[in-house]
């Protein structure tokens, strides 16, 4: 360690600024400049700031130009993937946050909140398995106490990010967590849509260990595709693919294809296959428009 450094923890950015927890206290030091800090990072503060390597990141898309990396946590354990059970599950939209969250090399774990709202809870979860295969599911209420004992041990002791559109309940479950109501909660509104309430990322201790990290709701969320995120996504798929006649295989009226002989039997749902081949040409566009912006940089330096 650095003479003199001290060392600390990012609890909250905002404003061009970061927030940091310490042995010695809070510490507050300027976010303009390399190397820059999110929430979740480890550094060394002292006459320079030094971040400690990220054990992992979370990352998605962002901006208009769409290949734009954004990392919104960094250090995670787990990922909770949060979606509302009081309106319609997709589970393809929970499997664009999976690969997020396995992307990241956090473990994720998808919770369903609002069960006191649903008349059908079990065949939600049972649904959200099938559709993804591997993924842990739970199923919660913070109104009645259903299922919040086995979330709280599930999270014991590990740095966790819930991620989820907004008014899937991110806030209502981290003040439950917390056991206070730290952060502010507002009303879906009428469409469904939920109001975005958090504002910025922010990283809070939860009573009896651990600590939780709240980001604002994702309405356009999207993988980097930098990693293995699809594969362990849609691990049966990713397997039945290594089986295909050709290494390049499309998965689309290709002779020879053991994920569309999968489909025609019937053990495999179409709908997946359509989500795996769309997050695949997603990855696919982005790794092309990474070359292409390298290219251009390259490009700009011989200049």
């Amino acid at each position: 360690m650095t003479v003199g450094a001290v060392l600390g923890r990012v609890v909250r950015v905002d404003r061009g600024m970061a927030s940091l927890e310490t042995e010695d206290g809070p510490l507050r030091v300027d976010n303009v400049a390399e190397p820059f800090l999110t929430v979740g990072d480890w550094a060394l503060i002292g006459q320079t700031t030094v971040r400690l390597e990220r054990r992992t990141e979370l990352v998605r898309r962002s901006g208009y130009r769409r290949d734009a990396r954004q990392i919104m946590a960094a250090n995670v354990d787990a990922i909770l993937v949060v979606r509302a059970l009081d309106t319609e599950v997709r589970v393809n939209r929970l499997s664009t946050l999976v690969v997020i969250a396995h992307e990241s090399g956090a473990v994720p774990l998808v919770v369903l909140t609002k069960a006191d709202e649903s008349p059908s809870v079990d065949a939600a979860c049972e649904m959200v398995r099938e559709g993804l295969p591997g993924v842990e599911v739970m199923a919660v209420s913070v109104t009645s106490g259903y299922g919040l004992g086995e979330l709280r041990d599930w999270v014991r002791d590990k740095t966790v990010v819930l991620l989820g559109e907004s008014g899937a309940g991110k806030s209502t479950l981290t003040n439950w967590l917390l056991g206070e109501e730290h952060l502010l909660t507002t009303a879906v509104r009428r469409d469904g849509q939920g109001r975005h309430t958090t504002t910025h990322r922010e990283l809070v201790v939860i009573p009896g260990g651990g600590v939780v990290i709240d980001t604002p709701g994702i309405r356009e969320a999207a993988a980097v595709g930098e990693g293995e995120g699809v594969e362990l996504a849609f691990a049966d798929l990713a397997e039945l693919a290594a089986s295909c006649r050709f290494s390049d295989c499309r998965h689309q009226h290709t002779p020879g294809c053991a994920i569309e002989t999968a489909v025609k039997d019937g053990t495999v749902d179409a709908t997946r296959v359509a989500q795996f081949l769309e997050e695949l040409d997603g990855r696919a566009w982005m790794a092309e428009r990474l070359e292409l912006r390298a290219r251009a940089a390259k490009r700009g330096r011989r200049r």
